[in-house]
């Protein structure tokens, strides 16, 4: 009944092990009163195996979050503007390799 249960715990161990775990940075929050929500600007690490991206997520008032964009082979912001009530500017970089130019996005906030 022992070895059982150890081999059920280890059983469980194993297929509950993460190997990666991913961080989420907040770079920053740029505050829409006027929609009652924050822009989020995240860098999303996951690990050795994949590349880190930066996401734009919409936090509203009530809790709910919503991805707006994921940017994929970027790694730094370099700044961010707010231009009007709905859209957000962004410039972004990847950092992995020294001749890489950034890049500027616009994003309409939903």
């Amino acid at each position: 009944m022992i070895a059982l249960l150890i081999i059920a715990v280890i059983m469980y161990k194993g297929l509950s092990f993460k190997l990666f775990d991913t961080e989420i940075t907040s770079l920053a929050k740029i505050p829409f009163d006027n929609r009652g929500c924050v822009i989020d600007i995240s860098l999303i690490e996951t690990g050795a195996t994949t590349e880190d991206v930066i996401q734009i997520r919409k936090v509203s008032d009530n809790g709910k979050v919503q991805t707006i964009k994921t940017f994929e082979r970027y790694n730094h912001l370099i700044g961010y503007k707010k231009l009007n009530d709905t859209t957000v500017m962004l410039i972004l970089k990847d950092t992995s390799y020294y001749a890489n130019q950034a890049d500027t996005f616009r994003i309409d906030v939903p």
